[in-house]
């Protein structure tokens, strides 16, 4: 397999599989929506596709204009915003999957799950789908190369840091620093 696939399997892949698919409840011919414009939500999307949802939209949190509802949601930039946006978005007795660390959510902010009858997961990686992801990816079921938005040498340390710094900026999910072998 490629190395950006066994890379990612280390951190942002089983983070993004685990909650768009493990605990979302994820079922074939759902609608699915994913907060976020980062390497996590990159990887939400390809990871969802094991699912076979009728339909995946990508919403940026800072572009959201959205009345569309769907059946699960998968927040993967864990803001009182985005959680605020996934309560609007999912349809009654929907799902919502939050990643990240959020600020205490307030009552009116966790009102609306229990009036339209919400389903709240908070997730974190546990990693236990690591040696599944690996064979999807050796089997070719699950592709993630495209995650690997820019490569540099060990010398260019310093310029990676920078790419993943102003990510947003300048389009960088994930930088692979390749180092030479002797």
């Amino acid at each position: 397999m490629a190395d950006a696939g066994a890379l990612l399997v280390s951190e942002v892949l089983p983070t993004a599989y685990e909650a768009a698919v493990q605990r979302s409840g994820l079922r074939s011919g759902e609608s699915v929506a994913i907060i976020g414009a980062g390497p996590v939500a990159a990887a939400a999307v390809a990871a969802v596709g094991l699912a076979h949802p009728a339909r995946t939209v990508g919403i940026d949190e800072d572009l959201a204009s959205t009345e569309e509802e769907f059946d699960a949601v998968i927040d993967t930039t864990g803001t009182g915003a985005s959680l605020r946006l996934a309560a609007h978005i999912v349809r009654v007795r929907g799902r919502v999957v939050t990643l990240g660390v959020h600020a205490p959510a307030s009552r009116d902010d966790l009102q609306i799950f229990r009036e339209r009858r919400i389903g709240l997961a908070l997730s974190a990686t546990a990693a236990s789908s690591s040696r599944l992801l690996l064979r999807l990816l050796d089997e070719r079921k699950l592709s993630v190369g495209h995650l690997i938005t820019q490569e540099v040498g060990f010398d260019q340390m310093l310029s990676a840091f920078a790419l993943s710094s102003g990510a947003r900026a300048n389009g960088t999910l994930k930088v692979l620093v390749r180092v030479a072998a002797d």
